[in-house]
């Protein structure tokens, strides 16, 4: 759920094209807050006794009066439901305070994650205040001070752009430096403020086929010297390819979005997923009107059903079809139509080339075990 979807930081591949400071009609009032709470209590659970709610914004922190809010009715639910209740809160870092986490250490069911984009020169360049100040400093402070004090262990994750290109090790020794085991190498979306922006800090898939590559190598090395530590996107693809169930949503066909995820925003809209809230295409409701039924066989999520590899006609004949993943928010925004033209999408022309690449790193037996072991 988004508390609020303004934010105090201007970074520019945001894909929740999130508001300016002033903006505070971008904030969820209590009627939503509370309807959507009770919306995520409604999906069946099927006799599963787990649940988590996660918080996005905009930058979630400038609310944190909500966040409170919805967690203390959510564990209210929780606790006269017999529900094992915990939460996810998505933060920059940069408004953290010692109230706010002497709060979420005494919860003791709080999660916190957030963006480290590699070293100054690479973070400092994309992940900035409005006045283009870097924001490398007060992260790497926060994260450092919330572990040390508080006993908070923050994980990060990258977005990779053309200002990380030739620093592919620098962001993987900045990541081990910072006590992290696992670096998702996440390409620049084609969605937001980088769409609205002519994408002008996107790699292409050539670009990023060869960044990941020597990422890659990379993390080998380190983990033939002893370093615990993967490349995530290469273990969420190793899973499809070693595992029947595709357990990461954003690498199946068709993808998590209105299917096994939705995020509500600040106005109560239903979104098929977190991408995708700025894709007019993928709203499927509202808290406010609609019910758990309604959306999830709404026109729209029927339809989303339907972008499996068995339907489309060039993903029928693909080796790679049973591994790879369709964003269908990116999609809608590269093709014009939630039907993807394969030959030119983005997905289809990194992983045709990430696949069989992986596969030979599989016939290496030194590396076949690392691999393996990151699944």
């Amino acid at each position: 759920m988004v508390p609020t979807n303004r934010c105090n930081m201007a970074c520019v591949y945001c894909h929740a094209k999130s508001q300016s400071l002033s903006r505070k009609e971008w904030d969820m009032d209590d009627e939503v807050l509370y309807k959507t709470v009770d919306f995520f209590f409604s999906v069946p659970r099927q006799g599963r006794k787990q649940m988590r709610i996660e918080f996005q914004g905009g930058e979630p922190l400038l609310r944190y009066d909500l966040i409170q809010k919805a967690m203390d009715y959510a564990m209210q639910r929780a606790e006269a439901e017999s529900i094992e209740l915990s939460f996810a809160i998505v933060s920059n870092l940069t408004l953290m305070s010692d109230e706010i986490a002497q709060d979420i250490k005494e919860r003791g069911n709080v999660k916190l994650c957030s963006s480290l984009d590699g070293p100054p020169l690479v973070h400092d360049r994309q992940r900035v205040y409005p006045s283009g100040r870097g924001t490398y400093e007060d992260v790497v402070r926060w994260a450092e001070k919330l572990k040390e004090e508080y006993d908070i262990f923050v994980p990060f994750l990258p977005t990779f752009t053309v200002n990380g290109l030739g620093h592919e090790r620098e962001i993987v020794d900045e990541y081990i430096e910072r006590g992290v085991n696992i670096l998702y190498l996440r390409y620049v979306n084609y969605l937001g403020r980088a769409y609205e922006s002519g994408y002008d800090v996107g790699v292409t898939p050539e670009q990023f086929v060869g960044a990941w590559k020597r990422t890659l190598d990379y993390v080998l090395e380190k983990n033939r010297g002893g370093h615990s530590f993967r490349e995530g996107k290469t273990a969420y693809l190793l899973g499809n390819v070693l595992n029947p169930a595709h357990a990461y949503m954003c690498l199946r066909r068709p993808c998590g979005c209105g299917i096994s995820q939705v995020i509500v925003g600040h106005n109560g809209t239903i979104h098929g997923c977190d991408g995708g809230r700025s894709v007019p295409m993928l709203i499927m409701g509202n808290v406010l009107s609609d019910t758990y039924d309604e959306v999830f066989t709404s026109d729209t999520a029927m339809a989303l059903r339907t972008l499996a590899a068995e339907t489309l006609p060039e993903c029928q004949t693909c080796p790679f079809g049973p591994y790879c993943g369709y964003c269908v928010a990116r999609g809608i925004n590269q093709h014009g139509s939630p039907i993807p033209n394969i030959p030119l999408n983005f997905e289809c022309q990194i992983y045709r080339e990430m696949i069989p690449h992986l596969f030979r790193k599989l016939l290496n037996r030194e590396e076949a075990a690392i691999l393996n072991s990151w699944v």
